[in-house]
């Protein structure tokens, strides 16, 4: 197996050193580090090159500005199905034992999409120096959240710099058709692509990435108009559609109801919220609900109201 970090980065020489070190200096080497340059105008093909040049196992593919998605589709022809994939953001960074840890990790579950948390940290704030996080909180394998995804469109993942997955799961994802839609958010790709692939994911909450904030952040502290949010909403449905038929899979929210519970009842109540998924109290009062409104239009329509 070999171990792939992805690199993407558009015009962000200030932060891309220090992110490509973060990968370099791994206390278990990445076997191979691509820096997907997507068209920067800056100085970011300098840092690049002078990085290429110095280290063998770090490759650069400098391609015409398309997007955050166009660097994950521009990928695929470096991926093998062995592969365990390390997505980075160049304004991110990974602390030194990242790999090492994720890696013994991936070694007792063997799941296909591993996500953890992010630190934040500023410009003028050092990021974490260990990739271990104390939480009480344990590692946990969803081995499968594609009713749930389908019926609820649950987001269950994290940022890209804390994603990770198996080559396989990578190539069988990408590349996706609709760049012009995930320019930027291309993660959620990822992480509903996944679910409704029927991927397992692993939930690392021990394991932790540095995320930088600062003010060329395309989400973070932001707040979505409503157009913006219903232009998110459609490019969302054209993911599913596009997935839903890739994999021949329905998405009758009728069909999917049951099996939809069944996978949450798989997630212990300490992560409900964390997936954003509803308790068993919840369950149970929704199909209470559904069952009052069934018999309250039966009655209705006895009564020879429409």
């Amino acid at each position: 197996m070999r171990t792939v970090c992805i690199i993407n980065s558009y015009n962000y020489e200030k932060y891309l050193k220090a992110c490509i070190v973060s990968a370099a200096r791994q206390t278990r080497p990445f076997d191979v580090i691509h820096v997907m340059d997507d068209g920067s105008t800056d100085h970011s093909r300098a840092i690049i090159e002078e990085f290429c040049s110095t280290h063998a196992h770090i490759h650069a593919n400098f391609k015409k500005n398309g997007g955050q998605l166009s660097c994950f589709n521009a990928s695929t022809p470096f991926i093998r199905e062995d592969d365990l994939v390390c997505l980075l953001d160049a304004d991110d960074v990974f602390p030194e034992n990242y790999l090492e840890l994720l890696l013994k990790k991936h070694q007792n579950i063997g799941a296909d999409f591993y996500f953890c948390e992010p630190t934040y940290f500023r410009d003028n704030e050092n990021p974490p120096a260990s990739a271990a996080r104390t939480t009480p909180l344990s590692d946990f394998n969803w081995e499968i959240s594609t009713h749930v995804a389908r019926t609820n469109r649950n987001w269950t993942g994290s940022p890209t710099s804390c994603i990770s997955l198996t080559g396989s799961l990578f190539l069988k994802l990408l590349p996706h058709p609709f760049e012009s839609d995930w320019r930027t958010r291309a993660d959620d790709v990822l992480v509903y692509g996944a679910a409704i692939a029927g991927a397992s994911k692993c939930y690392l909450p021990t394991l932790t990435v540095g995320y930088r904030v600062h003010g060329s952040n395309g989400f973070y502290g932001r707040q979505l108009s409503e157009a913006e949010e219903l232009r998110h909403q459609m490019r969302v449905e054209r993911l599913f559609n596009a997935y839903c038929a890739r994999f021949s899979l329905a998405q009758a929210t009728l069909l999917l109801t049951i099996p939809a519970e069944r996978e949450i009842r798989l997630v212990p109540d300490e992560l409900r919220n964390r997936f954003h998924l509803p308790s068993d109290r919840d369950i149970e009062l929704q199909g209470y609900r559904g069952a009052r409104r069934v018999i309250k239009k039966l009655r209705m329509r006895l009564k020879g109201r429409p």
